[in-house]
C-alpha cells in the first residue's frame, strides 16, 4: 500500500484513552503511523510546526481555527455528549465521545478505509530528491561562508526550498545572520542517536526567513560531540524527508577526516578560492592530492582579489567574484542566481 497514513489522536483525558489504547494499536498500527498525544503542553509544541495529517481524532477541547493552518485530510471531533452541533467543514465529523468505545473505533476504521481508497485513486505527488551541495575551501577567509549563504538566499528567491547547514567547528556562516540565535543543545544529543522525533526537533531549530538555515549551536561542534557521524545522520534525515530541494553544507577550510566524510554525502562540490599567490599554491597542493577529495562533480569560484591584494592571471576558475564594498553587496550579486540555476539543473 506504500507509505502509511498519519493518524494523530489528541485527548488530554488519558483515563478515557487508556482502555482503548491496546485496541487502537492492534487495529491501526499496521495501517497507520499513529501518534497519541495526551499532554496539552506537548500538543501546543506539536502544532507549532506545520503538519501533514491524514486523520486527526481530537477531543472537542482541542478543536479550533488553529487547525486550519495545517494540512489535515479528515478530522473526527469527540464531543462530550448531546449538544447543538456546530457548523463545521465537510472534512470534519462529530461523534459523541462517551459512546461505547467500539463505536468510536469503528468510526476511525471507516475514515481510514476512506482515506486508503482515495490514496489508491490519486497518484502520489513525488517529491524531488534533495540535492546536497558542499561548499569547501582550502583557503581561510576567502568568502566560503558568504558563497554558501548567498547561494541559499538566491535559491529561496527562485522558489527552490534550500537549507544552509554549518559543518565547520565554529559554524562561521552565522556572521551573515541578522541576529544571534542558537540551536538547542539537546539537538546535538539527538543527532548521536536519532529517534522518531529527531526530524521534528530539527525543524524546530530551523530559522525560516530570507536565509533558511539550521541554527548554529552556541558552543563549538567538537565541544558538543558533533562530528562526522552526527552530521551524516543529519544529512541522511534531511534527504529522507525531502522537504528541501537543496541542502548547502558550509564545510570549512581544513581538509580533515571529518570534512572528507561529510563531503562524501554531497552530490556537488563547490570549491572557493582567491586569486592570490598563496591561494594558488594551496589549490595546486590540493590538486596533487586528489585522492583525498570525493569523486564529485565540482565547480570553482574565485574572488578577483586575494587578501594580499595580488592577482594570479594564470588561475582560470569557473566563476570570478568582483571586489565588493561589503557583505550585503556580495550577497546581492546576480552571479549567485546563475550559479543556483547551474547547480540545480
Amino acid at each position: 500500500m506504500g507509505k502509511k497514513l498519519k493518524l494523530v489522536i489528541l485527548d488530554s483525558d488519558y483515563e478515557y484513552l487508556r482502555p482503548m489504547e491496546e485496541e487502537l494499536i492492534r487495529r491501526f498500527s499496521g495501517r497507520t503511523q499513529m501518534q497519541i498525544i495526551t499532554d496539552p503542553a506537548y500538543a501546543k509544541v506539536f502544532f507549532h510546526t506545520p503538519r501533514n495529517i491524514d486523520l486527526l481524532v481530537a477531543d472537542a477541547h482541542f478543536y479550533g481555527e488553529y487547525l486550519e493552518e495545517h494540512s489535515i485530510r479528515r478530522i473526527l471531533v469527540l464531543i462530550p455528549g448531546i449538544e447543538i452541533q456546530r457548523k463545521v467543514p465537510e472534512h470534519v465529523t462529530q461523534i459523541v465521545k462517551y459512546l461505547p468505545y467500539k463505536e468510536i473505533l469503528d468510526m476511525i476504521e471507516r475514515k481510514i478505509t476512506e482515506l486508503e481508497k482515495e490514496k489508491e485513486e490519486v497518484a502520489p505527488v513525488r517529491k524531488p530528491d534533495t540535492k546536497v551541495i558542499a561548499v569547501y575551501s582550502p583557503v581561510g577567509g576567502c568568502g566560503k561562508s558568504l558563497v554558501a549563504a548567498a547561494l541559499c538566499r538566491k535559491m529561496q528567491r527562485l522558489d527552490i526550498p534550500a537549507l544552509l547547514v554549518g559543518c565547520d567547528s565554529l559554524q562561521s556562516f552565522s556572521v551573515y545572520m541578522d541576529k544571534e540565535e542558537y540551536a538547542q543543545e539537546s539537538l546535538a544529543e539527538e543527532l548521536r542517536d536519532p529517534g522518531e522525533d529527531t526530524y521534528w526537533n530539527i525543524l524546530q531549530n530551523i530559522k525560516r526567513e530570507e536565509l533558511a538555515c539550521l541554527l548554529p549551536f552556541e558552543k563549538a561542534l567538537p565541544a558538543l560531540g558533533v562530528g562526522a557521524r552526527e552530521m551524516k545522520n543529519l544529512i541522511s534525515i534531511l534527504k529522507e524527508n525531502k522537504d528541501f530541494d537543496a541542502v548547502i553544507l558550509d564545510i570549512g577550510s581544513e581538509l580533515s577526516e571529518k570534512s572528507q566524510k561529510i563531503m562524501e554525502e554531497a552530490d556537488l562540490l563547490v570549491v572557493v578560492t582567491q586569486s592570490s599567490r598563496t591561494a594558488a599554491r594551496k589549490i595546486r597542493r590540493l590538486q596533487k592530492n586528489k585522492t583525498l577529495m570525493p569523486n564529485l562533480e565540482s565547480c570553482v569560484i574565485c574572488n578577483q582579489y586575494g587578501a594580499d591584494g595580488s592577482k594570479d592571471p594564470g588561475w582560470k576558475p569557473s566563476e570570478v567574484l568582483p571586489e565588493y564594498p561589503n557583505g550585503e553587496s556580495a550577497m546581492e550579486d546576480p552571479i549567485f542566481y546563475r550559479l543556483a540555476f547551474q547547480i540545480m539543473e
